[in-house]
C-alpha cells in the first residue's frame, strides 16, 4: 500500500494545485439546470465511481497539499482525472484487504480473531464511508448551540467569538458563490451583445466582456486575501488565515487515518488568493477547530468544557424528544436513583412506555489499520463510561431498579422527587444517544455488547440522525405512537442489521411494507446508501427545490407489488443467512460498476429515460 501511495504522490507533484482542487470543487457543486431534478444533480455518485467520494476527495486533497509541485504538466482530458481516481480506489481496496482475510487465511484464524477482524473492519468502513453526514444548517446550529456558551474562553484563546467563526464561513461561502455566478452573468451579457445591433462600440464591448469571462473563470472558487483583511480587519483576518489556510509543501501525510492537513485547513493559499474547493469543508473544519481549542485548555477549564458540553448535548436531545411527544409525555432530566447521587441522563414517560436515555458526547477516534490494535481501541472506548457500552450499562442499571418495584421514587435535577407507579404495566426501553456518528457499531451493538440474555438491546442514535428522523416523522405525518413502534421494532431486530445509517432503516420501515413483513429471525438485514433518499427530498423541498423520487411513499405499495423492490433505495434490504461469510478480496475486487446516467434510456426497454423509469428501484442500478 505504501508503494501505491508514494506512486500517487509522485504523480500529484506534476499536477497544478488549482487544477486538481478545481476538479474536486466541481464534483461538489450542485447546480440544478432547467429540466433536471435535484435528486440527480445533488447525487455525487452520478459524477464519480469513488466508493466514498467525500472521504476520498479529502484524502486526495490532503495528499496533494503534502507534495511540492515540480515539472507541472497540464491535465489534457477527463481520462487523466479518472486515472487518479482509479489510483485512489486501489489504495482504498488495499485498506479493505488488510481487514478481511482471504479464503485461504480464514482456516488459520480462531473464531475470536475472525470476530476482531470483522469489528475492526466495520469501524474502519464506517469511518471511511461516512464523513460528516450533516446538512450545513445542522453543523451551523451545532456550532452555535455547543460553543456559544464558551465565547469568553474562545475570545481569550483566539480573539474570536463563535459568531465570528460563523461569519467567516458565510463570507467565504458567499464569495465562492459570487465567483461561480459571475461567469454565468457575463456569458449572458455576451450573448445579448451578439444579438444586438453591430457597431464598433458594441464590438469593443464584446471583446472586453470576453476578457472578463476569461478572468472570471480563472477566479472561480477564489478569494483575494486583501479582501478578507479589508472585510474583517487585520487581527481577525490574520487569525482566520493562520487557522484555516494551508500552503502546498512536502509533508509526511500518507494514510487515511493520519491527521489530514487539508481537513484541518481546507483553504488553499495560492500567492495572494485563497482557493476554496468546498465551503462546507471549511464549516466542518471550524467545528473541529473550536472543539479542539476548547478541549486543549489546561486544568479546570478543560473539565468545565467537557461537563458543560455534555450537559448541552443532553438538553439538545431533550428538545428533540419534545418535538416528537410534545405535552403527551412527561420528561425527567438528570435523574438520580438516590437524592443527589447515582445519576442518569433522561427518563421519558409516554403512555405505557418508559424511555431511559443515556447521552454520550465523546468523539470518534481514527481507527488503527492493524485489526488487533484497532479492535482493542474500539473495545476499550465502547465499554468506557464515555462509550455506547458504558451508556447501555447505565441504562440497564436503572431499568432493573425500576422494574423490580411496583412503584418507585427517583430524583430529577438530582434533588426533586418524582414517582413512577404501576410499573408492571409498563415497557422500559433502553436508549443510548450520541453526539457523534459511530456507524455500524452503533446500528448493531451485538458483536461488542456485553448483556444478559433476557435484557433488550439498546436503540442507539446520533444527534444528526435524530434530528432528521423528526423531519421524516413530520413529513410523513407520523405520530408519537409510530415512533415508539419503530423503536420497539428496531430493538427486537437489533442484532440482525448490517447498515451504517439509521435513516436508511427508518425510511425502509416507514415507506416499504415489504421491508418489515418479510423479515425472519435468521435474516441479516442490510441497507445501502445509494440513490435518491427521503431525507434529501425533504431537505430540498424545504428550500423550494423539486426533488424527484422513483416513487412517493403513497405509491410505495404499488411499486413494491410491481418490482418487489424498495421504492427509495438501490438495495435489496433483506439478505437471508445469519452469518456474512469472509471472502477473498483478490477474487472479489472492491469496485463499483459504472452507473447508468439518469438521462440515458432505461435498460428495461420502456423507451423512457432511466431517471423517469427504473432508477432507484434496485433493478438496474
Amino acid at each position: 500500500m505504501e508503494k501505491k501511495i508514494e506512486e500517487l504522490k509522485s504523480r500529484l507533484r506534476n499536477i497544478d494545485t488549482k487544477e486538481l482542487l478545481g476538479w474536486i470543487a466541481t464534483q461538489f457543486v450542485t447546480s440544478v439546470a432547467e429540466g433536471e431534478e435535484a435528486s440527480e444533480a445533488s447525487d455525487i455518485f452520478n459524477k464519480t465511481n469513488l466508493m466514498s467520494p467525500q472521504k476520498q476527495y479529502l484524502y486526495l486533497a490532503g495528499l496533494l497539499m503534502s507534495t511540492s509541485p515540480s515539472n507541472i504538466v497540464p491535465i489534457q482530458n477527463i481520462t487523466e482525472y479518472e486515472e487518479i481516481e482509479n489510483d485512489l480506489q486501489k489504495i482504498t481496496a488495499t485498506y479493505y484487504k488488510g481487514f478481511l482475510p482471504s479464503i485461504n487465511e480464514v482456516a488459520s484464524l480462531s473464531d475470536v480473531e475472525k470476530k476482531h477482524r470483522l469489528i475492526s473492519a466495520a469501524a474502519f468502513i464506517s469511518y471511511f464511508d461516512m464523513g460528516d453526514l450533516r446538512y450545513e444548517e445542522q453543523t451551523e446550529q451545532l456550532i452555535d448551540k455547543l460553543f456559544s456558551q464558551f465565547d469568553n474562553e474562545l475570545l481569550s484563546i483566539t480573539g474570536l467569538s463563535t459568531q465570528d467563526f460563523l461569519s467567516f464561513y458565510h463570507y467565504v461561502k458567499e464569495k465562492v458563490q459570487e465567483s461561480i455566478d459571475k461567469p454565468r452573468q457575463l456569458k449572458k451579457s455576451v450573448f445579448e451583445k451578439l444579438y444586438g445591433e453591430f457597431s464598433e462600440e458594441s464590438y469593443n464591448a464584446l471583446l472586453k466582456s470576453s476578457q472578463e469571462i476569461y478572468d472570471s473563470i480563472d477566479g472561480l472558487f477564489s478569494i483575494n486575501i486583501s479582501e478578507i483583511y479589508q472585510y474583517f480587519g487585520d487581527k481577525k483576518a490574520s487569525t482566520f488565515i493562520n487557522l484555516f489556510a494551508i500552503e502546498r509543501k512536502e509533508r509526511n501525510f500518507k494514510y487515511y487515518n493520519d491527521e489530514n492537513p487539508f481537513v484541518n485547513q481546507p483553504l488553499c493559499k495560492l500567492g495572494d488568493v485563497i482557493f476554496v474547493a468546498v465551503p462546507t469543508f471549511l464549516l466542518n473544519a471550524i467545528y473541529y477547530k473550536i472543539n479542539d481549542l476548547l478541549e486543549q485548555q489546561t486544568g479546570k477549564a478543560a473539565s468545565k468544557f467537557s461537563k458543560k458540553k455534555a450537559d448541552r448535548v443532553e438538553e439538545m436531545f431533550l428538545e428533540q424528544f419534545k418535538m416528537i411527544f410534545g405535552n403527551k409525555a412527561t420528561y425527567h432530566q438528570t435523574v438520580c436513583e438516590e437524592k443527589g447521587t447515582k445519576e442518569h441522563d433522561l427518563l421519558i414517560e409516554y403512555k405505557e412506555f418508559i424511555l431511559i436515555a443515556e447521552v454520550k458526547a465523546s468523539k470518534i477516534r481514527e481507527p488503527f489499520f492493524n485489526p488487533e490494535k484497532g479492535y482493542k481501541r474500539i473495545y476499550d472506548h465502547f465499554h468506557s463510561d464515555r462509550g455506547i457500552g458504558g451508556g447501555y450499562k447505565q441504562a440497564i442499571i436503572l431499568k432493573k431498579l425500576i422494574e423490580h418495584n411496583e412503584s418507585i421514587t427517583l430524583y430529577e435535577q438530582k434533588i426533586s422527587p418524582f414517582s413512577i407507579t404501576d410499573i408492571h404495566k409498563k415497557t422500559i426501553l433502553p436508549l443510548v444517544l450520541t453526539l457523534n456518528q459511530f456507524g455500524q457499531i452503533a446500528i448493531n451493538t451485538s458483536p461488542l455488547l456485553e448483556k444478559e440474555e433476557h435484557e433488550p438491546y439498546p436503540w442507539v442514535c446520533n444527534l444528526d440522525d435524530f434530528e432528521n428522523i423528526i423531519e421524516i416523522q413530520r413529513y410523513l405525518k407520523k405520530s408519537p405512537d409510530d415512533f415508539i413502534n419503530y423503536i420497539v421494532w428496531r430493538i427486537s431486530h437489533h442484532e440482525q442489521f448490517m447498515s451504517f445509517d439509521e435513516l436508511e432503516i427508518i425510511e425502509q420501515y416507514y415507506c416499504n411494507p415489504a421491508f418489515t413483513s418479510k423479515i425472519d429471525v435468521n435474516a441479516t438485514i442490510m441497507t445501502t446508501p445509494f440513490g435518491p433518499n427521503l431525507i434529501d427530498k425533504i431537505y430540498f423541498e424545504k428550500h423550494g427545490i423539486p426533488y424527484d423520487m422513483p416513487s412517493d411513499c403513497v405509491d410505495s405499495v404499488n411499486s413494491i407489488a410491481k418490482h418487489n423492490a424498495s421504492p427509495f433505495f438501490n438495495s435489496s434490504p433483506i439478505i437471508h443467512g445469519a452469518n456474512i461469510p469472509f471472502f477473498d478480496p483478490a477474487q472479489m475486487p472492491l469496485t463499483i460498476p459504472k452507473r447508468i446516467g439518469g438521462k440515458q434510456p432505461c435498460p428495461c426497454g420502456s423507451g423512457k429515460k432511466f431517471k423517469r423509469c427504473c432508477k432507484g428501484k434496485g433493478i438496474y442500478d
